[in-house]
């Protein structure tokens, strides 16, 4: 694939990240709980009032919006400036948020044993985020001869 098709596809994963995790973010900031009808997921309400759900008082998905609007900022600069250092703090930032999107998985399955179907959907967007940026990554990353 080619490097803007490749950004182009970051820009959309990061949008649809950015209202997810808006949507996460609106309902706890105005102390409401997100509302789920997914027989699987029923338990978005005991995730989001778990003790988890706000690390340092500010809840996750303040952190996931602005995570997801960085890299959605990020990618439209690389479209109009494709310059190295652009793919290389979108892989990172993609890295960071999968590896706490494991964790994430892991507390909500094994501590809290509950799981909301919008988390997963942030945490699937973050792996393929970082999918997407690691073959910019490679793509972009001068050959050694």
């Amino acid at each position: 694939m080619k490097t803007k098709r490749l950004t182009i596809l970051v820009l959309v994963l990061s949008f649809f990240a950015l209202a997810d995790a808006w949507y996460l973010a609106d309902t706890a900031l105005e102390g409401k709980v997100p509302t789920c009808e997914v027989a699987a997921f029923s338990n978005c309400a005991e995730v989001a009032q778990s003790a988890f759900a706000r690390p340092l008082g500010i809840p996750l998905g303040v952190y996931g919006a602005m995570f997801a609007a960085v890299i959605f900022m990020l990618a439209a600069m690389a479209l109009l400036v494709p310059e190295r250092r652009l793919y290389r703090a979108m892989f990172v930032l993609s890295s960071a948020a999968a590896v706490g999107s494991v964790g994430l998985i892991g507390i909500q399955l094994f501590i809290i044993h509950a799981t909301c179907i919008y988390c997963f959907i942030f945490e699937l967007l973050s792996f393929a985020l970082l999918g997407a940026t690691f073959a910019l990554r490679r793509r972009t990353r001068p050959h050694s001869a």
